[in-house]
């Protein structure tokens, strides 16, 4: 028997589903061109995504570490 949860699971992946198919569809050139990538004559086709060990150390680093308070 379903309970109320897996009824609400199921209807959330229902509706996103379509999404799921699309994007799995694509290649890294068509995802960066459906976000708006510019593509020019030093771009790398697969830097999307970064790695997550430099997304990560970017984003705990310090904006300006020498700012004076």
């Amino acid at each position: 028997m379903a309970t109320n949860s897996t009824k609400l699971n199921l209807k959330v992946f229902c509706q996103y589903f379509p999404t799921v198919l699309m994007f799995q569809g694509l290649s890294y050139g068509g995802v960066q061109r459906l976000l708006g990538f510019m593509h020019t004559v030093g771009t790398i086709p697969e830097a999307l995504p970064p790695p997550r060990s430099t997304l990560l150390s970017s984003f705990m680093s310090p904006h300006k570490p020498n700012v004076r308070q």
